[in-house]
């Protein structure tokens, strides 16, 4: 089941929906970690949250705040919900420690889809990080299933893994 609920338009639901298939078509093509989805979705909250945090001066704290308790208001939400259809994802016993070359290829193919699109849809800054973070709850959420962690444990790993990054990148 997709989220498209969380989105104000259909196109902003279009882009979504491709994005997600995107991403799902090229973890089962090239059989990538869940650490290379995961860095390459954290690079993409970092960097187009601090565009839309510098567009609308918003102070960096109450940004990561807000973005980090929408995070786990809809993995939880996900994580729950018997519906939620997860894609296969390998197993990486570790944390990557640097950026690789299948990172960089899916980097670049989401970037250039979500520009695409956001030229032709002509989508807000808010839209676009909407589409982003909805796709990073996805990809928490199977992480969580897959690994097997308890969702109690979401909030202190969103801490520690992602917005201590988020507030030291933006600032």
């Amino acid at each position: 089941m997709a989220y498209t609920d969380e989105f104000g338009t259909p196109q902003e639901v279009r882009t979504y929906t491709a994005l997600r298939h995107i991403l799902q078509n090229h973890c089962a093509l090239h059989r990538l970690s869940d650490s290379t989805v995961l860095a390459v979705s954290q690079w993409f909250v970092g960097h187009i949250g601090a565009e839309l945090r510098t567009l609308c001066g918003i102070h960096v704290s109450i940004f990561v705040s807000t973005t980090m308790q929408w995070l786990q208001q809809q993995v939880t939400q996900r994580y729950t919900d018997p519906d939620f259809v997860a894609w296969p994802l390998l197993r990486e016993p570790h944390r990557l420690l640097f950026w690789t070359d299948a990172m960089e290829t899916l980097r670049r193919i989401l970037e250039q889809h979500l520009a695409d699109a956001s030229a032709e849809y002509q989508l807000m800054p808010n839209a676009v990080f909407q589409i982003v973070l909805s796709l990073m709850a996805d990809i928490l959420t199977m992480l969580w299933m897959t690994r097997g962690y308890a969702i109690e444990d979401l909030h202190a790993w969103l801490n520690v893994q992602l917005a201590q990054p988020l507030m030291e990148a933006l600032q």
